[in-house]
């Protein structure tokens, strides 16, 4: 994963030199998509100027994950609001003196304000989508549930509870169905340990608790070691019992 970003930022910064030196503007889809006279309109210098600092804004985002996720993720929100503000309401920017008198006297003011709430809309769905999320447990007479904001909720009987093993490092593997973003994993996951498991976990858990059970196969669950403590505190208390 890690190498992707690098590449994937590598080939961010050869672009945004193209547009610099404005010999890009055959990569930009909108832009070739416009008739000729719609493109007469078009600042070609400026958009491939906006184009070539929205790529190496992605471009230092990337290769910063690569060497530090922190990076990633405290810049990927604004680089975002930058670049959906651009669509939503710079558009007059690329604009030559011909295209901003048209699109002074067909935009309003109702139309500004409608992209406003649209990127305001856009940027909380993004946010909410990146940035949010809760793992927790419920412990119940006969069963744990396993509780996710992002994936469906589990539940572990403590007569199907074969092993726990509590440990301070655990590597998720790679997804292959659920959630995983700045704040959690949740899903299906699948790493060289314990092949495919159920992961329910928050990024910078300090501690991870790994069940075995006999109709879910391997459940992980991570979280801060007083809340790994206690869950299997009470595992072992239920299941002394059975």
């Amino acid at each position: 994963m890690n190498y992707i970003l690098l590449v994937l930022g590598i080939v961010l910064i050869i672009i945004s030199i193209m547009m610099f030196r404005h010999k890009g503007a055959f990569l930009i889809a909108g832009y070739n998509t416009m008739s000729e006279k719609e493109k007469a309109k078009v600042d070609k210098i400026k958009l491939a100027n906006v184009m070539g600092v929205i790529c190496l804004s992605f471009a230092i985002m990337l290769i910063g994950g690569y060497f530090n996720i922190d990076v990633l993720i405290h810049l990927t929100m604004p680089i975002l609001v930058f670049t959906l503000g651009f669509v939503f309401l710079g558009q007059r920017y690329i604009l030559n003196e011909e295209g901003k008198k048209e699109y002074d006297q067909r935009s309003h003011k109702m139309s500004k304000i409608a992209g406003i709430i649209v990127l305001v809309l856009v940027t909380f769905f993004f946010y909410r989508m990146l940035y949010t999320g809760e793992v927790n447990y419920e412990v119940l007479d006969d069963h744990i549930d396993l509780n996710s904001s992002s994936y469906r909720d589990i539940s572990l009987y403590y007569d199907d509870i074969e092993s726990i093993e509590v440990v301070s490092e655990f590597t998720a593997g790679h997804k292959v169905n659920g959630v995983n973003n700045f704040v959690l994993s949740s899903g299906k996951f699948e790493n060289e340990e314990l092949g495919r498991y159920m992961l329910y976990a928050y990024n910078d858990a300090a501690s991870y608790l790994i069940i075995e059970d006999k109709r879910n196969g391997y459940i992980v669950y991570g979280d801060s070691v007083q809340k790994i403590n206690e869950l299997k505190e009470c595992i072992d208390k239920a299941t002394s019992q059975q």
